[in-house]
C-alpha cells in the first residue's frame, strides 16, 4: 500500500475509541520502549529522552491533534456528498504533511541523542536495524504468493469492517480484484529502500562529530523521499492509484446501514480527538 494512504489508514486505525485514549496516555512509555528496543541507552541518555518525549507530547497534543480532528471532519463531510479521486489524493497527501511536521519537531533532539551514542551503541543500533530488516524479509517475502495475497485480503477486509460493518459480496469482490496484483515487486522495492536508509544512517553515524551530521540526519528524517529510486517512486504512485480506486469502489457500493456506521465511527473518533487535545 502506498505511503500516503498507508499513513492515512495507520492514523485512522490508531484513533479507535477508548483505545486511542489509553494508547496516548501511555505514549511516553511506549516511545521510550520502542527506542530502547533499538538502542541500549545509558542512564543520562534515558533521562534526556524522557524529557524530550514529554516536551514533544505536549506539542503534539496541543498543535497536532486538532489538525487530525479537522482532517477527519473534512472526510466525514465529503463522505456525505461523495468521494472522488482528486479529493482523495489531496486528503491522503495531508498525512505526509503531518508526518513531515512531526519529524521537523523531533529531529533536533534526535540529532543530539544520536550524537551522544558511543561506538558500541552505534554498532548495536545498526545491528538491530539489520536484524529488523531480515525479520521483514521473512514476514513479507518468505511466504508463497497465495498466502501473501490471502493475508493482505484479510487485513483489508478487517479494516473495512471496522469502518462500515459487514461487507457485501460486491465490496468483497472489489477487494479481491484489487488484491489480484501480487505486491512482491513493490515490497522488494520498499525493503531495498529501507536497507539503503540504514546504510545511509550508518555512514552518517560514523561522522556524528562532523559539522555536517545535522544535515545528514535531516536528510534521513525529513527529506528521505529525495533518495528514493525512480522505480520505488513509480511503484508508490501506481499503488496509490489502485488503492484509491478500491476506496471509491467500496464507497459507491455502500448501503444506508454502512453509511450510518461510517458516520458514527468518524464522529466517535472526532470526539476522541477533541477530548485528547483538551486533556
Amino acid at each position: 500500500m502506498p505511503r500516503k494512504l498507508l499513513l492515512s489508514l495507520l492514523l485512522l486505525s490508531l484513533l479507535t475509541g477508548c483505545m486511542a485514549k489509553i494508547s496516548y496516555g501511555f505514549a511516553d512509555w511506549l516511545i521510550e520502549w520502542m527506542v530502547d528496543d533499538y538502542i541500549d541507552l545509558d542512564k543520562a541518555q534515558k533521562q534526556q529522552l524522557r524529557h524530550n518525549i514529554d516536551k514533544h507530547l505536549v506539542w503534539h497534543r496541543q498543535t497536532q491533534l486538532p489538525r487530525y480532528r479537522d482532517w477527519l471532519i473534512e472526510f466525514k463531510q465529503q463522505a456525505v456528498t461523495g468521494l472522488d479521486r482528486q479529493w482523495l489524493l489531496g486528503w491522503s497527501g495531508r498525512v505526509t504533511i503531518f508526518w513531515e511536521d512531526f519529524m521537523l519537531e523531533i529531529t533536533p533532539d534526535s540529532i543530539e541523542l544520536l550524537r551522544s551514542l558511543s561506538d558500541q551503541q552505534v554498532s548495536g543500533f545498526i545491528a538491530r536495524l539489520d536484524e529488523k530488516q531480515q525479520e521483514l524479509v521473512e514476514e513479507y517475502l518468505e511466504i508463497d504468493a497465495q498466502e501473501r495475497r490471502q493475508q493482505r485480503f484479510e487485513r483489508t477486509e478487517d479494516f473495512a469492517k471496522s469502518l462500515i460493518g459487514k461487507l457485501n459480496n460486491q465490496q468483497r469482490a472489489s477487494i479481491n480484484d484489487w488484491n489480484r496484483v501480487d505486491g512482491e515487486t513493490a515490497t522488494r522495492l520498499w525493503l531495498a529502500n529501507r536497507q539503503q536508509w540504514t546504510r545511509s544512517m550508518e555512514r552518517a553515524l560514523v561522522d556524528r562529530d562532523s559539522e555536517y551530521f545535522p544535515l545528514a540526519i535531516e536528510q534521513l528524517f525529513i527529506h528521505s523521499d529525495k533518495n528514493w529510486s525512480e522505480d520505488y517512486r513509480q511503484s508508490i504512485d501506481r499503488s496509490l492509484e489502485r488503492s484509491i480506486s478500491l476506496v471509491l469502489a467500496i464507497e459507491q457500493q455502500l448501503s444506508d446501514k454502512q453509511a450510518k456506521k461510517l458516520n458514527k465511527v468518524l464522529s466517535k473518533w472526532i470526539n476522541t480527538l477533541d477530548k485528547l487535545s483538551a486533556s
